[in-house]
């Protein structure tokens, strides 16, 4: 077997080893000594008493005295010399292991939201900092090297390596700023481990958490993962952490409903207010649209109670409004507006993908798009929007309520994939099935996480008119989102509609729902998630030579039925927040040969590092990293083109902590070496290099100098 490296249990290191030569000393103590023993000589003594005198003196005692105030003298001289030398006892391994070099030291500092949060007078991230200088104190320039890891949403390093200069990392420190985001500590732990892996030159490997230890944000670590990702050996030490915000409140989780408003429409605009005080509060909330001071609203909440708090508001005007819901400052006040972009337009779109001529009578466009909007005009509740299987993608699905796909020609590759990205974030599209490649057609759109998640398959298209054998609608599921307002002379009209064509499907999936059937038995309309979205597939075509389905009022009953019961009901704002990037999308009324795009911040100053893409006829705007709450304006000169909003993540409201003690233990529990900093330690926070014991020496050399005057005195009786 290979032979184990040794164990290495502790180690002790001289802070200042010239101090040694100092031992020379010792020769002094020994030199008294020979000076003062006496040579042999033969007296004469006249009585007994001057015989026994000498007889003592000569004795085995006496000589033994004469040893043991050498011993102590030198021992003293030796603990002297060894305090000058500041010696350092560690039984630590990585300490030993890197024969005493001084530590390589990595601090993570928390950046987090909640570290704004104030108790008293001082907030969490001043009270991190004196916590910090405290540990810069504590190490040696020149010695130790070190480094400051920032964990928030995306981790940096204050430095691009370690070093050794600790003023800069101090200036570096006392210029830092918290953020509006959530800290990835998962992410900041494995940055620390690299840097500590590639550049610690030896040294023992220390990270040194500074935080506010809040539990909800800690609970997200993987610590078997943080503890592979840090260099075997690296300590771990938890600093006492600042006292929460004990009487924080936050309102947030806002929303608004219908999802798609229009003008004049009664639109609810609400958000969620939490208390996190210990007694009960009574929170004043503020409504204000596009900055105009609308309403206010009391919510009274018991503690740690929440309640939604709504308004209701009708927008004067289309296009884009900021919403703002607010509540009084309290000890951390960047939680206490809830933001939304709302954008109102003056009727819900509903695009209509074919080739037919919507306007030739008799085409499967030309039924549906008068089944969706029978009045043509602006008093419908929706617009029509027309777009080709060949059409680029632009805006066509900028707040579409529902997508229908009329026919089954195929879809070139920009429009499936934003039809597939339009249906897995939440869309609905209903496919209608006529006589073309339906198979190919409904396999391109169903494409899932899995791979394909194809409702049916859709085997022989059976032409039942030739036959003289038209089939009819049968049994349905008329409690379905789908078929609910149907009362019972409705049903029985849609039931007296005839079908030419119509698909015998097999393999239908677990995931289908069949909300309609034939009257043979087959399935007629279907339903099945995509994603978050919904796909309802129609086993027939509302073309004149399909169906009769077109030429009855059902029909146009059925349409809207449908479209109603997929159009989202409510819209959220919390999609986005801080650290996340944002991408705003559907941009219209860009002018290619106006001023630059820009993208405005909540500070009213533009982003330099948003891009611009074009979608078709439309203007997509991204931001790598949306970093504060508000409202994001897309610009072009002095007009607003697109509007979004960004909110602070929820669980940074939360004051609930984590004691250093159980983060040292979770740390522990997966295998690191960590342990919780004592803050009333008179020997600092830290151990870098081990436990000074100085002290101890020289306490031990005035032990040893009382020893020998005791010695002394107990001879001379």
């Amino acid at each position: 077997m290979p032979d184990e490296p040794p164990l290495l249990l502790a180690a002790l290191a001289l802070t200042t080893p010239l101090m040694l030569m100092g031992a020379l000393l010792v020769s002094l103590p020994i030199i008294a000594h020979l000076l003062n023993r006496k040579a042999k000589r033969k007296l004469v003594f006249p009585n007994i008493e001057l015989l026994r005198s000498s007889a003592a003196s000569q004795s085995a005692l006496f000589r033994l005295r004469r040893w043991i105030l050498l011993l102590l003298r030198a021992l003293a001289v030796l603990l002297i010399v060894a305090a000058f030398a500041r010696p350092l006892w560690s039984n630590d391994p990585a300490i030993a292991e890197s024969g005493n070099q001084g530590s390589a030291v990595v601090l993570l500092v928390d950046r987090s939201l909640s570290v704004q949060g104030s108790s008293g007078s001082v907030s969490g991230l001043r009270a991190m900092q004196a916590s910090s200088d405290q540990v810069l104190a504590e190490m040696t320039s020149g010695v130790e090297v070190a480094n400051v890891v920032y964990a928030d949403a995306v981790p940096s390093a204050a430095l691009p390596s370690m070093t050794s200069n600790l003023n800069v990392l101090r200036q570096e420190l006392e210029r830092l700023e918290a953020t509006e985001q959530r800290a990835d500590f998962n992410s900041a732990i494995a940055k620390a481990g690299k840097i500590l892996s590639e550049q610690s030159s030896g040294k023992a490997g220390q990270v040194v958490v500074l935080s506010d230890l809040q539990k909800s944000n800690w609970a997200d670590v993987d610590f078997k993962a943080a503890n592979t990702a840090l260099p075997k050996g690296t300590k771990v030490t938890v600093l006492p952490a600042p006292a929460p915000a004990a009487d924080n409140a936050m309102i947030g989780k806002p929303g608004y409903e219908p999802a798609i408003p229009m003008v004049g429409q009664p639109t609810m605009l609400r958000a969620q207010v939490k208390s996190f005080s210990g007694t009960p509060r009574d929170i004043v909330v503020t409504l204000r649209v596009n900055g105009r001071k609308l309403e206010t609203r009391t919510v009274k909440l018991a503690p740690e109670q929440s309640r939604d708090v709504v308004f209701t508001h009708g927008f004067d005007r289309v296009g884009d409004h900021r919403v703002a819901m607010t509540i009084e400052d309290d000890e951390l006040n960047i939680d206490n507006t809830a933001h939304l972009a709302v954008r109102v337009l003056e009727r819900v779109p509903v695009v209509i993908i074919g080739d037919s001529d919507p306007n030739r009578s008799g085409t499967d466009t030309y039924f549906l798009s008068r089944a969706v909007a029978p009045r043509g005009g602006t008093i419908d509740s929706y617009e029509v929007r027309y777009v080709s299987t060949q059409e680029p993608v632009g805006a066509q699905f900028d707040q579409a309520a529902v997508v229908i796909i009329a026919d089954s020609k195929p879809l070139n590759a920009s429009l499936l994939k934003a039809l597939q990205a339009y249906l897995v974030n939440g869309g609905s599209v209903i496919m209608y099935c006529d006589n073309g490649p339906v198979q190919d057609k409904l396999a391109s759109i169903a494409v899932g996480e899995e791979g394909l998640q194809v409702p049916w398959r859709p085997v022989q298209l059976r032409d039942l008119g030739a036959q003289g054998n038209w089939v009819r609608l049968g049994e349905a599921d008329w409690r379905s989102r789908l078929l609910r307002t149907f009362d019972l002379p409705s049903q029985e009209s849609l039931k007296q509609i005839a079908f030419r064509e119509v698909w015998r499907v097999d393999d239908v999936q677990d995931t289908m729902r069949v909300v309609m059937a034939f009257e043979d038995g087959s399935p007629a309309i279907g339903q099945s998630m995509v994603g978050s979205g919904n796909l309802v597939v129609c086993n027939f075509s509302p073309a004149l030579g399909a169906s009769d389905l077109g030429k009855y009022g059902s029909f146009v009953a059925l349409t809207h039925a449908m479209v109603q019961a997929l159009t989202p009901q409510s819209a959220s704002g919390i999609d986005i927040s801080p650290g996340m990037p944002l991408t705003i999308g559907g941009i219209t009324g860009f002018k290619p040969d106006g001023d630059a795009p820009r993208v405005v911040g909540p500070d009213d100053k533009p982003i330099p590092d948003a891009m611009f893409s074009t979608l078709g006829d439309t203007l997509v705007a991204s931001v790598r990293v949306a970093e504060r709450a508000g409202f994001y304006r897309v610009m072009q000169g002095d007009y607003t083109l697109a509007l979004a909003a960004v909110n602070v993540d929820p669980l940074e409201s939360d004051p609930g902590r984590i004691t250093e003690q159980a983060l040292a233990e979770l740390f522990s529990s997966a295998g690191a070496n960590a342990v919780q900093a004592d803050g009333n330690a008179t020997g600092g926070l830290l151990d870098l290099r081990g436990t000074p014991l100085w002290g101890w020496m020289a306490a031990l050399a005035m032990l040893m100098l009382a020893a020998e005057m005791f010695v002394v005195g107990y001879f001379r009786r």
